[in-house]
């Protein structure tokens, strides 16, 4: 009797798992054969603004690697882009100005990436529905004027993104030990602090599977 109770739990098994994780064709949403991805990442953070762009590679349908380079910065000045005065025209002198001092850092990030099973799948549009989390590195150049600032910070992303054909689009938030104004850089606000917290950012990003 037992043996025949244990001869039905492994019989079982394969049952079990086929409802408990989808197959691999199905986590990849009908694109199995397309595990580059590149992409462009563009938001909001409690420094300013940043963008990136990069690639990610995914061998398997739920672990993969990407790699970005972009820029974080202040944000500018209305005035800076648009002049003082009404009227005025679009001016770039600004950038080869020696009055020019906004905070900029050149970033390299990479990460790991998770990514779950569809949680909903629209089979007629094409159209998957997915969560992912991407625990990585900041690599980070210091900025013009910073003393020994770091080059090295943790950080941790997680949202939600929807993949349409070979179209991904994004929608995440960021956390990190990484601050701009680390090593008290120049800054075009003038904010000299001797402890510049943590960053947090909202970022959208499109995504292509190549």
């Amino acid at each position: 009797m037992e043996k025949l109770k244990k001869t039905s739990i492994l019989r079982s098994l394969p049952v079990l798992a086929c409802l408990l994780f989808p197959s691999v064709s199905d986590a990849r949403d009908g694109s199995e054969n397309y595990i580059w991805e590149g992409l462009f990442l563009g938001g909001l953070n409690s420094n300013g603004w940043e963008a990136h762009g990069g690639v990610m590679w995914m061998p398997v349908p739920y672990v993969g690697l990407s790699a970005t380079l972009g820029l974080d910065s202040e944000i500018h000045e209305f005035s800076d882009w648009w002049g003082n005065g009404i009227g005025d025209v679009l001016d770039y002198d600004f950038i080869d100005d020696s009055d020019y001092d906004y905070c900029t850092r050149l970033l390299l990030k990479p990460s790991v990436v998770f990514r779950s099973p569809a949680l909903l799948r629209f089979e007629s549009q094409d159209l998957g529905i997915h969560l992912f989390a991407s625990p990585g590195l900041t690599l980070a150049v210091p900025a013009l004027g910073s003393r020994n600032a770091s080059w090295a910070y943790w950080n941790v992303s997680a949202g939600i993104n929807a993949t349409i054909d070979r179209y991904v689009f994004y929608l995440g938030y960021s956390y990190s030990n990484y601050s701009l104004l680390d090593g008290h850089p120049y800054t075009h606000h003038g904010i000299d602090v001797d402890n510049p917290g943590n960053t947090h950012s909202v970022w959208i990003g499109v995504g292509y599977k190549l």
